[in-house]
């Protein structure tokens, strides 16, 4: 796997894993506490679709920060103006 890809697919994670943590564990929390009571367990399917919505919206900005690294990384510009990156260790040499 290339290095923009690499990049890519951490937005995707860092994304899908903050969604999980906001909403997914504190449900899940829940149905445990109901199970070890030994109450009944109610699964809200349009909550797990929503969580399904955002990953997906993950995977599109995955795309397209995909998109702005490989574009960086041949034409060698950034595409996003960021101040400091002298002295973040950019190799690159300006054009």
């Amino acid at each position: 796997m290339n290095d923009t890809a690499a990049r890519a697919l951490r937005t995707f994670a860092q994304g899908f894993i903050g969604v999980l943590a906001i909403v997914a564990i504190p449900v899940l929390n829940d149905i445990v506490s109901s199970v070890g009571s030994g109450g009944e367990v109610t699964i809200d399917v349009d909550l797990w679709r929503g969580i399904a919505i955002a990953a997906v919206a993950g995977g599109l900005i995955a795309l397209v920060s995909w998109a702005q690294n490989r574009l960086e990384d041949v034409t060698g510009h950034d595409l996003v103006a960021s101040r400091g990156r002298e002295d973040a260790g950019d190799t690159r040499e300006a054009a």
